[in-house]
């Protein structure tokens, strides 16, 4: 797990821990999915399947949260060149990030209690990670 989450700049090792994330099934997933891809090959198109299935019923139900758009960022990163839903992915995490008021986060000091502190900076960095992904893709940013 530490592996992929150096790779995503996003992830704190500190508190994007497994106990952590395995308590957002959405996230978790996903993340299962990526590491499927590297080891367990054989697992990847099921786990794929899985964690976009799980992602659109959230988006259709409403339930937006940040795991949801870092699932979704996760999804876009190490999409496969083919893949057409990538501008729509970027939207929807466009619009939980406003939704969440995470742009926010950044005119306020960081709080005292270090789990709270993390909290806010796995905000930041998921907001971070976002304006790279749609810069990136050459969508506005």
């Amino acid at each position: 797990m530490q592996n992929i989450l150096v790779t995503l700049y996003m992830f704190d090792s500190q508190y994007s821990t497994y106990r952590h994330i395995r308590n957002k099934p959405i996230l978790f997933t996903t993340i299962l999915w990526l590491g499927s891809s590297f080891f367990r090959p054989e697992l990847t198109s099921s786990l794929y399947g899985l964690s976009d299935t799980i992602i659109s019923r959230c988006i259709t139900s409403g339930s937006h949260d940040l795991a949801l758009a870092q699932a979704l960022l996760i999804t876009v990163i190490w999409s496969k060149p083919a893949d057409k839903s990538t501008g729509i992915k970027i939207a929807v995490v466009k619009g939980i990030m406003w939704e969440l008021r995470v742009d926010e986060d950044f005119k306020q000091s960081l709080p005292t209690d270090i789990n709270l502190a993390r909290a806010k900076l796995d905000r930041e960095r998921t907001l971070v990670s976002k304006y790279c992904v749609v810069c990136t893709s050459s969508l506005s940013c």
